[in-house]
């Protein structure tokens, strides 16, 4: 490393060191994971949900119907309550109304006649829509007996002996298992690891942001300044500036690589609590922590690419923020969307950009395929000697100077 080259990167790790806020941003990550997990668990199990069953007939398929809906909606913050038949039940007060008219014992009680019940739920409520989850168990309870009994009857009517209603209710048996790429039966728990691995794949963004204000500050910043200008009319040569803005970004990465180890290891202890079992091996933890160091290079590497390019310090600002928002939107929808199940022409479009490599290596490392999460860790990393080598390439000492 020569002289100059040393200089820059001394002086840039200076400055990552001196930027105490950015820093500190990075270390609440490591609150950032845990918190967001914790706030996962336990706000879907607070939340307050009111449920009111209007009964206006009686019997006992009744009864059995309401012994049904009150086991489905035991626990999960679940308040049940019975209402006459007359009584003024609203979605002001209750999330989900279920009424169970008249007629319905008699109509239950016979071989064809079917059974009704209404539900109201409050629109656009995340608490309604759980409520009628719940609720549905239990309607499948009693559907379920409400047929097994018909089934029997009429049995017995036709002097058939049946020793298993359930044979002629559902004779289709489904056999059901859960297996990798490769066609291997997957192992026990990789469905809450791969949930846990989007969440992860999303949460990179927390390390990427702020990682990204000392990136800008160390690149964009110091056009703003007007020091860059005088680094480009120093007796340093553009690969010695460029190698020096990138040790910044290495720095950054190596700190927030570290960070994420210890968030990852906190998260996992955090939602472990709420979801028995769910442990992550530390190859993973690892290997996440890897494709953080990548994501946060990249994100240096085109910073360093927009600032070298762009024709003023408003156009590399703009530049870099759209970076910023690139790398959100896409670790955001890692949370919701399977990269691997794209159209064809989506998926052509997304693996153009780096950050989904990352998300499809994590992906590819949770099911098995050791392959794929090595290819797309490859790939992903390509993008910063590729993207270094057009910066120097590209590198106009004049156009620098000149920017405003």
């Amino acid at each position: 490393m020569s002289r100059r080259l040393s200089l820059i990167a001394w002086k840039e790790g200076k400055e990552v060191v001196r930027d105490k806020r950015a820093l500190a941003l990075m270390l609440l990550s490591v609150l950032a994971y845990p918190l967001l997990g914790a706030l996962i668990a336990v706000l879907s199990s607070s939340q307050v949900i009111n449920v009111a069953v209007k009964t206006c007939d009686q019997g006992p398929w009744v009864e059995r119907l309401l012994h049904d809906i009150e086991e489905a909606l035991k626990g999960g913050g679940v308040n049940y309550t019975i209402l006459s038949c007359s009584a003024n039940a609203t979605t002001r007060i209750y999330d989900l109304i279920v009424t169970i008219p008249p007629g319905f014992n008699e109509n239950a009680s016979s071989l064809d006649k079917p059974v009704y019940i209404s539900i109201v739920k409050a629109a656009g409520s995340p608490a309604a829509d759980t409520a009628y989850n719940k609720l549905s168990g239990g309607l499948s309870a009693f559907t379920t007996d409400l047929a097994r009994y018909r089934v029997r009857r009429l049995a017995s009517l036709a002097g058939v002996k049946l020793e298993k209603p359930d044979n002629i209710l559902a004779p289709l048996r489904i056999l059901e298992s859960l297996a990798t790429p490769t066609g291997a039966p997957a192992p026990a728990g990789i469905e809450q690891k791969a949930w846990l691995a989007r969440f992860l794949s999303m949460a990179i963004f927390f390390l990427v942001a702020p990682a990204s204000t000392i990136i800008v500050d160390s690149i964009v910043g110091e056009r703003e300044r007007r020091t860059l200008e005088m680094l480009a009319a120093s007796p340093a040569t553009p690969s010695d500036i460029l190698l020096g803005k990138l040790v910044t970004g290495v720095v950054i990465a190596v700190i927030a690589s570290i960070i994420d180890l210890a968030g990852v290891a906190i998260l996992t202890a955090t939602l472990g609590i709420y979801y028995k079992g769910l442990t992550i091996d530390p190859l993973f933890a690892a290997f996440h922590s890897l494709q953080v160091f990548i994501a946060i290079l990249v994100t240096c590497i085109f910073i360093e690419l927009a600032s070298v390019i762009a024709p003023s310090t408003r156009a590399a600002s703009t530049t870099t923020s759209l970076v910023t928002a690139i790398a959100a939107a896409i670790f955001m929808s890692a949370l919701f969307v399977d990269f691997t199940k794209l159209q064809p022409t989506a998926s052509t479009i997304m693996q153009i950009i780096p950050y989904t490599h990352t998300v499809l290596a994590i992906t590819a490392y949770v099911i098995g395929d050791k392959l794929g999460a090595a290819i797309h860790t490859i790939i992903a990393a390509a993008y910063i000697p590729a993207a270094e080598l057009l910066a120097l390439r590209l590198y106009n000492t004049e156009r620098i100077i000149r920017s405003q």
